[in-house]
């Protein structure tokens, strides 16, 4: 029998909200998912059933492992219970139960709803090589028709947008950005607004203000994360130090380096500040003078400085070596080429998609998209997402989510899960991942159970 630890039991138990569990691979978290699954249908007070679970995996070989586990301890209690109704339908139940990938529920749906997206129910996945054809392909025709415009303006913009971004010899690089932005876009549940939002970030005059720039916002949150790495390494610096056989000769030095850092950081909200602390400070030299201590911990702290020196000089060589107004200069002088490049884009976008559709042919993206617009009513706004009638019915349908890899879900993924889930506010999600190996970071806010190893931080 697994002996569980009180963390992984409390996760386990936990109810009442959306749950998630981050540790580290080889940690136990799929164990932990499965076993409460199987506590939930064996719970004697109120047993769930198996097809009111939705439970989403990374891979069909671990939807499978699942699936084996959980009939296992099915069998495991009908032996222990052998005249129990429940267990027997449960078990009966297993192998059509929604356990598989996202993917894999998102292509039943799709298939099931075909008739509301004027797509043929039976499309097929294509291979990736046939995919890669049909976008070069696409890609190619819209680019000679733009070549080929009569229209002045129209073909000005274009070649202005060549110019910056083609080679001498062919438009690979062109060709390549638009397919990266393009990739990247289809991340989000409302891939055109988007990249509205990335076209909008350019249109900036010499009046703006920092709080309405966005990306200046995130920069300065970077610099600040910088910034306190920086005080956590020369504080380390100064424990080392102030130890009795630590080098006492640094503590002046490392003290008024503190002080610069703390200084920056409390005047971080200001981009105009932080650009003159990053100019005009500097840092002094520790000191030469030969004292009677540990070497190996004097060369601790000369590593730790350097360190925070190195860390200091890049943020100062590619943040701010320009100030704001040139940044902003840039910008201006950006906009319609980031304009010509978004519109690229989506018409990129739109005629690939209907390539696809006149082949009967799909990419995973597109099953993501396909259940969301199955999902969500026709009168939502991204800022205003309303459940469709499908999704209140698959909401009543699944009492609880379960998923695995959580690390792994993009945007689209997330929205989908979240139309599915309880809307009442209790919460009825539980995800297990590993933070460290996250691809698009975790984005659920209050998480009721965060750990790391399976303890709480």
């Amino acid at each position: 029998m697994v002996k569980w630890t009180k963390e992984q039991t409390e996760a386990i138990n936990a109810s009442g909200s959306d749950i998630l569990v981050a540790a580290a691979a080889g940690s136990g978290k799929t164990a932990v998912l499965v076993e409460r699954i199987i506590q939930k249908l064996l719970n004697k007070e109120d047993p769930i059933q198996i097809d009111e679970l939705l439970v989403v995996t990374f891979t069909n070989a671990a939807a499978q492992e699942m699936r084996n586990r959980i009939s296992a301890a099915l069998e495991q209690a009908l032996q222990e219970h052998p005249h129990s109704g429940h267990l027997k339908k449960q078990l009966a139940l297993v192998q059509r139960a929604s356990i598989s990938t996202l993917h894999a529920f998102c292509m039943d749906m799709v298939r099931k709803y075909a008739y509301m997206l004027d797509i043929d129910p039976a499309f097929r996945i294509a291979n990736e090589m046939e995919l890669e054809l049909l976008k070069q392909d696409t890609l190619d025709a819209l680019l000679e028709e733009k070549y080929g415009s009569e229209d002045a303006e129209e073909q000005n913009r274009f070649f202005a947008f060549i110019d910056r971004f083609s080679g001498d010899r062919n438009d690979e690089a062109v060709e390549q950005l638009i397919l990266k932005l393009y990739t990247f876009s289809i991340q989000s549940p409302w891939p055109d607004n988007w990249l509205d939002k990335l076209e909008a970030a350019y249109s900036v005059d010499d009046t703006c203000e920092e709080s309405e720039l966005p990306w200046l916002t995130l920069v300065k949150e970077d610099v600040r994360m910088q910034l306190q790495a920086i005080k956590n390494e020369l504080e380390r610096a100064l424990q080392i130090s102030n130890e009795s056989d630590g080098p006492y000769h640094y503590l002046e030095t490392l003290e008024n380096d503190q002080k610069m850092i703390t200084e920056v950081y409390e005047k971080s909200s200001s981009w105009v500040d932080l650009q003159q602390l990053f100019t005009t400070s500097t840092w002094g030299r520790l000191s030469g003078k030969r004292v009677d201590c540990n070497e190996e911990k004097k060369e601790h702290v000369k590593k730790l400085r350097n360190q925070c020196r190195e860390r200091w000089k890049k943020m100062k060589d590619k943040l701010f070596v320009r100030d704001l107004s040139a940044h902003l200069s840039d910008m201006q002088e950006l906009q319609p080429v980031v304009e010509t490049l978004t519109e690229l884009v989506k018409e990129f976008k739109h005629r690939y998609s209907l390539e696809k559709k006149k082949r009967a042919i799909a990419d995973f993206s597109d099953l993501e998209h396909y259940f969301l617009q199955i999902l969500v009513d026709p009168s939502s706004t991204e800022n205003r997402i309303i459940p469709s009638a499908i999704a209140k019915q698959l909401q009543s349908q699944f009492r609880e989510l379960y998923i695995d890899e959580y690390q792994d879900t993009n945007l689209v993924q997330e929205t989908i899960l979240s139309l599915i889930s309880n809307q009442t506010g209790n919460g009825n999600r539980f995800m297990v991942g590993d933070v460290k190996q996250s691809i698009y970071r975790f984005r659920h806010a209050d998480p009721t159970l965060f750990m790391d190893k399976y303890k709480r931080y």
